[in-house]
Formats: C-alpha cells, structure tokens, sequence
C-alpha cells in the first residue's frame, strides 16, 4: 500500500495495547482532558442506553461509583474492558466506556445474577452489599491509578 509515497506492508503494523493507549489519550475521552469519574459513569449509562436497556441508575457511594441497570454487557464482556471496539448498532465511532475505568481506576468490578467479578484490582467495593437477581452493577472507585 503507498499512502503519501510511503510504502507500506503487513510489517510495517503494530499491535496496540488499547488500555495503554487509553491512558496515553486522556483528552480524547475527558470532556476536560484528564481523567474524570464523572464521565466514565455517564459514558457507560449512555452506552447502555444506547444498546437498549430502558433505565439506567448512577450511584456515588464511599469513594465508589457505580452504574446499575438491566444486563447491557451481556456476551459482551470480552469485548468491554480490555478493547477499543466499537458497540454493535451505535456507529464506528462510539466506544465502550469500561475501558476507560480500567485504563484510569485502581479498582473496577461488575456483579450480576451470576456473581460478583473483579476485572481489576483487588477491592470490590460496593457490589459486595448487592445480591442481584437480574441488571448489572458496575463500580469503579474514583481514585486516579
């Protein structure tokens, strides 16, 4: 491929740690242009939104955020907290918003009917209190890693 007169090949390719490059961006993800848990928790509520969950719940409880509704990461959960993929039906352009808490907090957990998950750190805060028989909860606690 020449793009530019640079030629270019399959060796020319990098594979990018998408958390890492995360962290490396943050003013691309951050209204203000750090990191901000206020905007995780609204950018994963409106993901679910936009995936088709009808009432999405934000809670601020001990230091922790978390997002509460109907299972909006159901079969996608691979995909949601270590990739930069694009969210099926909600254009190529729109992102998972979970990244962005492992990329930025210490702690990050999900709970659902299933039981409760650390993806990252060892705390897993408020969930711990919540026995759920349907939805998802994810926390993420506020301290910048």
């Amino acid at each position: 491929m020449t793009v530019e007169g640079q030629e270019y090949s399959v060796d020319d390719l990098q594979v990018i740690n998408a958390i890492e490059s995360v962290r490396a961006r943050p003013e691309m993800y951050f209204r203000g242009g750090v990191y901000d848990p206020i905007g995780i928790a609204t950018w994963i509520a409106g993901e679910a939104l936009n995936i088709g969950v009808g009432s999405v719940r934000i809670e601020s409880k001990d230091g922790w955020f978390l997002v509460m509704a109907d299972d909006w990461l159901a079969g996608r959960e691979a995909h949601a907290f270590t990739t930069l993929a694009a969210i099926p039906g909600a254009g190529p352009n729109s992102r998972y918003g979970e990244i962005l808490a492992v990329a930025f907090c210490r702690n990050v957990a999900t709970s659902t009917s299933r039981g409760i998950t650390s993806i990252k750190g060892t705390d897993i805060g408020p969930p711990a209190a919540f026995a759920l028989s349907r939805g998802r909860i994810l926390a993420f606690d506020a301290v910048a890693e």
